[in-house]
């Protein structure tokens, strides 16, 4: 008996997780800031910028700045780089030395020519370091993205085409897809939504926000929670910008009709032909 308790002793210190404090990393690696920034420039005048690097490691480093352009892959909008054809961002150094725990701001000039037409273009400024050990190779490359507008007739218009909402729902969700293309010559921000109203039923907008890059198609898709009722609604699509008060929408109608509502169905079904039946049972024994 002495040994099984001795068994179940170690087993129950054996099963208590350990509580430990972990000291925090001092460790994360290279960082830049800020992730994302806008400027706006006026065409043929030099402009100033800056970002800031950081070395969080227990290491010295030499971090070497370069400068790509970017844009979206359409429909699906992962970002690709290039090397710039326009040599408008120009790093005051194109390398600089942290020690540990260092950080340093990085000026940069942005000189858009006379002739550049107003709209937007964008660039990524690269921070990069070579943060190999002993046995493994590693470059650690870290990015902020700068969306640069330069100054006039700015347009900010779109479009949804391919828009796919079903008829008829059955499910506890509703879903939506639509295709939105920004039509004008620079960025924006915008909250695509969708919302269902009915009798009685008027549902909050539920959505994401997202940028638009010019000339560029973003899938939108989504989903917004199904009513409890069963009835004809009217749900709306789109998306409302950042910058206006203008929005972009659809209208559908659909039929939503739950499962539940599809077993009462049956069941009030069968109830009248119960009923129906015992009638007519009644009148032919009275016969």
């Amino acid at each position: 008996m002495r040994f099984f308790r001795i068994i179940l002793a170690i087993l129950v210190v054996t099963s208590i997780p350990l509580v430990t404090h972990a000291k925090e990393p001092n460790s994360t690696g290279l960082a830049v800031a800020p992730v994302r920034q806008e400027m706006t420039v006026v065409a043929g005048k030099l402009t100033q910028g800056a970002i800031r690097v950081a070395n969080y490691t227990d290491d010295k480093l030499t971090v070497n700045l370069s400068v790509q352009q970017f844009s979206a892959i359409d429909y699906v909008y992962d970002y690709q780089f290039t090397t710039p054809v326009k040599d408008w961002i120009v790093f005051e150094k194109t390398y600089i030395t942290l020690g540990p725990g260092q950080d340093k701001k990085v000026n940069f000039t942005v000189n858009a020519p006379n002739t550049t037409s107003p709209g937007g273009y964008y660039f990524a400024l690269f921070a990069s370091a070579d943060m190999s050990g002993a046995v493994v190779k590693r470059v650690a490359r870290v990015t902020s993205l700068l969306y640069l507008s330069v100054d006039g007739k700015l347009t900010r218009t779109g479009s949804i085409t391919d828009d796919i909402v079903p008829f008829f729902v059955y499910d506890s969700t509703i879903p939506y897809t639509f295709n939105v293309k920004n039509t004008g010559n620079v960025h924006y921000g915008a909250f695509f939504y969708g919302q269902l109203e009915g009798f009685f039923y008027d549902q909050p907008r539920v959505g994401v926000g997202h940028v638009l890059l010019p000339g560029t198609i973003r899938a939108v898709g989504g989903s917004i929670p199904a009513p409890f009722f069963p009835g004809l609604y009217k749900m709306t699509y789109g998306y409302k910008t950042d910058v206006s008060d203008n929005e972009v929408v659809k209208t559908t109608y659909i039929i939503y009709i739950p499962p539940w509502s599809l077993a009462a169905l049956v069941l009030v079904l069968f109830i009248i032909k119960w009923f129906w039946q015992n009638k007519r049972a009644r009148h032919r024994h009275k016969s």
